[in-house]
């Protein structure tokens, strides 16, 4: 067994949540797995950073409610760039249902409150899955 980090493994995530205490407790709990974690305070500032970035993420872990924004907006935006690119959506306001008829393809939802375990399961399933 050798020691070859797949593109899953060493794939780059944007984290996009309002709450900063949630956003540092999701950071932390990804950033004890292979991948390299952006944080980002506001769908604006994620947006803003996607738009530059030359070297795309390839999850997109993203909040419901943004405040001025929504996930799903930003989703919609950032899979024009990047049409790839893998969506999960979090949120403990709104059920799995808005998923359902999302007009936006999410590979996963977690409800809020969610297990850190739970969290880092949902993100490799997304990055192992296949187009």
């Amino acid at each position: 067994m050798g020691n070859t980090i797949t593109e899953a493994e060493r794939a780059t995530i944007y984290v996009v949540e309002d709450e900063r205490a949630l956003l540092e407790l999701v950071a932390l709990t990804l950033s004890n797995g292979p991948w390299e974690v952006k944080r980002f305070a506001s769908a604006e500032e994620a947006l803003m950073s996607f738009q530059s970035e030359s070297n795309k993420p390839a999850l997109l872990l993203t909040d419901y409610d943004l405040g001025t924004s929504d996930g799903l907006t930003l989703a919609a935006q950032c899979r024009k760039l990047h049409p790839t690119l893998k969506v999960i959506l979090m949120s403990g306001t709104v059920t799995e249902q808005v998923m359902a008829k999302s007009p936006v393809h999410l590979e996963c939802f977690v409800p809020k409150p969610f297990r850190p375990q739970r969290l880092r399961e949902a993100v490799s399933a997304a990055l192992s899955a296949t187009v």
